[in-house]
């Protein structure tokens, strides 16, 4: 019988690890933006673009082995924080790690000023308490002419 896909050749979980955390991290975030303006681009063409998004953040938990991760009291685990900016068909626009202590409230910011960079403009941001801080507030109308 012969195999369709043979997942012996395959590289290990650690050789695609270096190749793009070691090799290609200066690259990740271009390949990122590019995709994010075509995909973009591809639903302003069919009409599906709408502007609205979600910024938050979610816990990423740590290997028991990893030495950097902090501890939290909130979450009670060790680990970081992924903050992220998603438009409403589910596409991430934006995303910015942080410290699983450090507060995400203070990314808006630079979500907003990415997509200023990219010529991506939004109609609409929701999110939660954290994020709503008389300095988010000014930016967002400022940048963006909305509140």
């Amino acid at each position: 019988m012969h195999k369709i896909f043979d997942t012996s050749k395959l590289p290990s979980y650690e050789t695609i690890r270096h190749f793009i955390n070691d090799l290609l991290s200066h690259r990740i975030e271009e390949i990122f933006n590019d995709v994010v303006k075509e995909l973009e681009k591809q639903l302003k063409r069919k009409g599906k673009w709408y502007g609205n998004v979600v910024e938050d953040a979610t816990v990423i938990t740590a290997k028991r082995m990893d030495k950097e991760a902090k501890y939290s009291g909130y979450y009670k685990t060790y680990g970081w924080k992924k903050d992220l900016l998603i438009e409403s068909n589910g596409i991430f626009l934006s995303y910015k790690d942080l410290e699983i202590n450090d507060d995400e409230g203070c990314c808006m910011e630079y979500h907003l000023k990415k997509l200023n960079r990219l010529s991506i403009f939004i109609n609409h941001v929701a999110a939660d308490g954290k994020y709503a801080t008389y300095y988010n507030i000014a930016t967002a109308k400022c940048r963006c002419n909305f509140y």
